[in-house]
Formats: structure tokens, sequence, C-alpha cells
């Protein structure tokens, strides 16, 4: 009983420990991802052909007026050193998140396995609703082009975005009308699994037969698929792909939200494994 008590409160404070890491994760991919929202809003093609033009002018009337030109601190690689180090601080807490839960699973050697079920299904629902509410993905389409060599407007941003699944659905869905692709994401990103692991989870605390071998059984139905889960990954490194097209080109980079996605198909395919060692 006390070794029971012990192997709880630890594993609680794990929990906590990992709750604060993806929290933590989280905030900092949404500062990462309002001040980059914010610097494409400095670099779109309207700015970038003020500035140069306002430079080019000043350059001129310098001339004119005998001046030597001034240089101008270029603010753009600082700015981008700054969303450099915005950019490793969330991918940082999730090293740690994902080393954290490695090392955890090892319990199961040494606490009951009530404990460790419950622990380990609480871990996949947060990273699966880590998954779902971060972003998992920004894009970017830059416009590569120098304009008759007078006004340099290369990599202006014609185009910003960072989304989350649940705001990619939503986009799929509401926005570009592509229900299918939208619909088959929501089932197989969302509902099926929640549906999945919470079912799980109830199947540990469950000692009537008859309810646990409905339960099972109708585990056993969604595990075959299982790998929709990666095929809903795989959607998005698809979607996630460079593109270049003459004048512009679309750039794209995979943000937290898919790391913790990731985890959780993998604690799912653990969770199975455990599942099926207990009908046996």
């Amino acid at each position: 009983m006390t070794k029971n008590l012990i192997s709880s409160f630890i594993l609680t404070a794990v929990f906590i420990s990992l709750l604060f890491l993806a929290f933590n994760s989280y905030k900092n991919a949404k500062i990462y991802e309002n001040t980059y929202k914010q610097y494409a809003q400095e670099q779109t093609i309207k700015n970038s052909v003020e500035k140069n033009t306002q430079e080019m002018l000043n350059g001129l009337i310098g001339a004119l007026l005998g001046q030597n030109p001034k240089v101008t601190k270029d603010e753009i690689p600082s700015k981008k050193l700054q969303l450099e180090n915005l950019k490793e601080k969330p991918i940082e807490y999730v090293i740690i998140f994902a080393t954290i839960i490695t090392l955890s699973l090892l319990s199961f050697f040494v606490v009951s396995k009530k404990i460790f079920l419950t622990y380990l299904h609480s871990v996949t629902i947060l990273s699966l609703v880590f998954g779902l509410i971060s972003p998992i993905f920004m894009m970017y389409i830059l416009l590569d082009y120098n304009f008759q060599n007078i006004v340099n407007i290369k990599d202006a941003i014609l185009q910003f975005e960072s989304l989350t699944i649940i705001e990619s659905i939503n986009k799929l869905i509401y926005v570009q009308e592509k229900y299918f692709v939208g619909i088959i994401i929501l089932l197989f990103s969302v509902v099926f699994p929640f549906i999945k692991t919470l079912l799980s989870f109830v199947n540990v605390f469950i000692n009537h037969v008859s309810i646990v071998n409905k339960t099972t059984k109708l585990l056993s139905a969604l595990s075959k698929w299982s790998m929709t889960d990666v095929f809903v990954l795989s959607i998005f490194l698809v979607y996630l792909s460079s593109v270049n097209s003459g004048m512009s080109k679309i750039v794209t980079q995979i943000e937290v939200g898919f790391y913790f996605f990731f985890i959780y198909v993998i604690l799912s395919i653990i969770l199975s494994f455990f599942n099926k060692i207990k009908i046996q």
C-alpha cells in the first residue's frame, strides 16, 4: 500500500512536470508565431519597396549635396537572429518532454500495472491535446525577385500562415470547402484518438467482465485503424513540402504541434501493446 502511494506520488509529480514543459513549449511557440507574424508584416512588398526606394532617394540626395551616403544599420539580420532564438525554445522543451516520458516508461518494472497504465494514458492524452492546440506548421510565400535591378524586393513576404491541427481542419472545411480531406483529418486526428484513448483508459478501472469484453472488442476494432494516425502525419508532411515557382517560393517549417502529435502516435502504439497483453 505504501509502495503504491509513493509510486502514485512520484508519477503524479512527473506528470505535473510534463504538463509544465508542454505548456511552456506551447507558450513559446505562440510567442515565436506572433513575432514571426510581426516580422512578416514588416517584410511585405509595400514596406520593402518603400524602404528600398527611400534609401535610394536618400543616397541620390546625399550625392547631389556632396554628402557621404549614410550607412543605415540593417535590422533584418538581428531580427532573424531573434527569431532563430525564439524558434529553439519550444523545441528544447519538447525534447526534455520526450526524454522524461522515455525514462518514465521504465517505471513499468517497479510500479503496479494499474498505476503505470493510469500514468501512461494521462501522458498520451496530454500529448494529444497539445498536439492539437499547438502550431503544427508555419508557411510563408517569398517573392524572390529583383525588380529590374532598381528596387530590390527579394525575400519580401507575400503571405504568412501558422496553423494548428484544429485551425487546419477549420480552414479546410469552412474556408477552402475541402470537406473530404477536412473530415478525414478531423476523424483520424481528433475523434478516433480521443475515443480510443479514453476507452482504453476506462478499461483499466473496470472489473465487470461483460463491460470489459465489450470495450476490448471495440478497442480491437479501433486498433485496425491505428495506422491512420501515421496517415494524418503523412498528409501534413506532403502538405509541408517546399515548392519553388518562378518569382516566388513557398517555405514551410514544422512546429512543435507536429512533435507532440508524433509523441502521441508512439504512446498510442505502446498503449495498444499493453492492451494486447491484458487481452492475452
